[in-house]
């Protein structure tokens, strides 16, 4: 669907939706379909369903952990980059307002023109090092790699690939669950 199509569907209905819960739901769908040009996929699961070993033979890279225990523990995003880029996101202050995820994922084509920097702790990692440490992070939020896929749409468009937790895990941090519907109501594509 484009942008007039998107466009036109809103006006269309926007009037004739009664229920304020919808509505506002309609309205927050709308807005972040506007103000996204990256495509977000987002492979979501049980524990020790494979999704892990799925998103890395996604990606054609072993980014994320796999093995017989819950290893995944925050959100792992992947994106096309020309330098090799890992960095975690801690936040600030243990500030819990809302984080726009239009801007994180806005942040990581264009880190100067989208600043999530005032409420969230950014670091930058050695790349090399990364598969090993990433569950040694305590308190991120999530943590993104930026390197060159060996995908053709993801080096022509800006697409998102996301690994999350097990939706039944025990060490995936409670207070991180805000976070994670964000992920999930914004993603345009969901594998299961």
């Amino acid at each position: 669907m484009n942008q007039k199509e998107l466009q036109k569907l809103y006006e269309e209905y926007k009037d004739k939706i009664t229920d304020v819960t919808i509505k506002n739901e309609f309205d927050q769908l709308f807005t972040i379909a506007q103000d996204s040009d990256v495509f977000l996929v987002t492979v979501v699961g049980s524990v020790n369903a494979g999704k892990s070993t799925f998103f890395n033979c996604l990606i054609h890279r072993e980014i994320s952990e796999t093995n017989n225990a819950e290893n995944t523990i925050r959100p792992n995003f992947v994106f096309h980059s020309d330098k090799e880029t890992y960095k975690t996101y801690k936040r600030k202050d243990d500030n819990n307002e809302q984080i726009d995820i239009n801007k994180v994922l806005k942040s990581f084509f264009e880190p100067k023109k989208s600043d999530i920097s005032d409420k969230l702790e950014i670091q930058e990692r050695s790349f090399n090092t990364a598969i090993k440490n990433q569950n040694n992070e305590n308190g991120s939020l999530f943590t993104s790699f930026g390197f060159d896929l060996k995908i053709k749409a993801a080096k022509e468009r800006h697409i998102v690939f996301v690994d999350m937790p097990g939706n039944d895990g025990i060490k995936a941090e409670k207070n991180f669950d805000t976070f994670f519907t964000m992920i999930l109501k914004r993603t345009d594509l969901v594998i299961l």
